[in-house]
């Protein structure tokens, strides 16, 4: 697991591309920290993870939106 003990920002992993390198960072070992406009989508791609048994964390977060980013939507959970 060369992505063990790790973390990955994965951004855009509510659906595609990005769903696809969630899953794998994940089949790697890394715990993975979704962030997307796309909740819905998102909760879908951390049960995947999830499944893999590792865990994700969701925060709704619009790239294109420099604010968006910054405030980053933290919750308190893992």
């Amino acid at each position: 697991m060369r992505f063990q003990n790790k973390t990955a920002i994965v951004t855009g992993a509510g659906s595609g591309i990005g769903r696809a390198i969630a899953s794998r960072l994940a089949t790697e070992g890394a715990k993975i920290t979704i962030a997307d406009a796309n909740v819905e989508g998102s909760e879908q791609t951390a049960s995947m993870v999830g499944e893999l048994g590792r865990q994700a964390l969701v925060t709704e977060t619009d790239v294109t939106d420099a604010s968006s980013v910054r405030s980053g939507n933290r919750p308190d959970r893992w």
